[in-house]
């Protein structure tokens, strides 16, 4: 089209996703409601991690890596609503930028590159190795 090539998506819109989740029969049972509540949620997550745009040509940069609102940035709204949610306390910035992108990373585990990630990796390749021993 218009000299692009063809692009096939299998994405689910936020519309298709709470309409599958209005269209499923009610039901009595609240364990089952609160179960397909969660599902729908997870789907919308996930919907919103595949809608990040990422290159694997190049890492993300160490100002990137270090910065905690640059990783927040990095992560969905609505997974740091989620995640907002669950954690308790004044500064949960740390945690939920770290367990935000390794949610992401698990979510999209060949496309993605996670700036937190990849900054601990390069970090502790270059730490002495007696930091990683088990005391006896």
């Amino acid at each position: 089209m218009d000299g692009k090539a063809n692009v096939v998506t299998f994405q689910r819109t936020t519309w298709s996703i709470l309409h599958s989740f209005y269209s499923t029969p009610e039901t009595t049972d609240e364990e089952t409601q609160k179960d397909n509540i969660i599902r729908a949620a997870a789907e919308l997550i996930k919907s919103d991690i595949k809608k990040i745009n990422t290159s694997r040509k190049e890492y993300p940069s160490p100002d990137s890596t270090f910065s905690i609102t640059a990783n927040l940035d990095f992560v969905p709204k609505s997974l740091q609503t989620f995640l907002g949610e669950i954690f308790s306390g004044k500064d949960t910035d740390v945690k939920d930028a770290s367990i935000g992108q390794a949610i992401m990373q698990a979510a999209r585990p060949r496309i993605l590159i996670a700036p937190l990630q990849i900054g601990l990796a390069s970090w502790s390749s270059d730490a002495p190795l007696f930091w990683f021993q088990v005391p006896d």
